[in-house]
This record gives structure tokens, C-alpha cells and sequence, in this order.
């Protein structure tokens, strides 16, 4: 397959399941990039959302400026 399915699933033992059972039916479920979205950033969140497999995040309300960087870093294109 050439289809890629994002799996999103706060349980990593389901999540890991998930992504296990789709690779073994041809689906890819990685090399997406997510950003985590959050009105309640902590700085323990921190390692939560690199844990539950997100790039990287960003804090509400969101600066422009911060997106702007956050994106291309992600993405390659600085």
C-alpha cells in the first residue's frame, strides 16, 4: 500500500497495536509530522508530547512567529 494513516491514540500499548498491525497490512503510520496544540502548556508537558510521538508544540495564544519557525523547522524548508 501507499497509503500513509495517521494514528493518533493517547495509550501508547493501543497506539504501538495500531501502528504494528497497520505496517504488517502495508500502510505506512510514520513520517508525519505533528505539532501539539495546547491552551494548558506545562513544563512537564513537555516530555509528554515528544512521549505520545509529537515533533514538537506549540502554546495558545499562538505566535505567529513561533508557528512561522516551528513549521519550517519541522518541515526542512528554514
Amino acid at each position: 500500500m501507499n497509503a500513509t494513516i495517521l494514528v493518533v491514540e493517547d495509550n501508547e500499548q493501543i497506539r504501538v497495536l495500531l501502528r504494528d498491525f497497520l505496517a504488517s497490512k502495508g500502510y505506512r503510520t510514520k513520517g508525519i509530522r505533528m505539532l501539539a496544540l495546547s491552551g494548558f502548556l506545562q513544563l512537564e508537558d513537555e516530555g509528554n508530547f515528544f512521549r505520545d510521538g509529537f515533533d514538537g508544540h506549540i502554546a495558545k495564544p499562538i505566535d505567529i512567529r513561533q508557528l512561522s519557525a516551528i513549521v519550517k523547522k519541522h518541515l526542512g524548508t528554514e
